[in-house]
């Protein structure tokens, strides 16, 4: 399944929202060293109840529109 995200870095609270044609996530950490994306990645695989390693970043690895594929086991 491959699933829209918009991402806010930097965020006071953390939080995901799930809207018709995207999930939008906001994380406490800032993008660096690829830090925002692990968050990122961590959240989304709890909220799809999966492994981290079945949630894969596909494109927009610098951007806060973000492509994530989820994998289903």
């Amino acid at each position: 399944m491959l699933v829209h995200v918009r991402v806010t870095t930097g965020a006071r609270k953390e939080s995901l929202v799930e809207r018709p044609k995207s999930v939008h996530v906001s994380v406490r950490e800032k993008p660096v060293e690829g830090a925002a994306n692990d968050r990122v990645t961590e959240l989304l695989a709890k909220h799809y109840k999966c492994a981290k390693k079945q949630v894969r970043l596909i494109g927009g690895h610098t951007r806060p529109s973000k492509l994530f594929e989820i994998m289903s086991s």
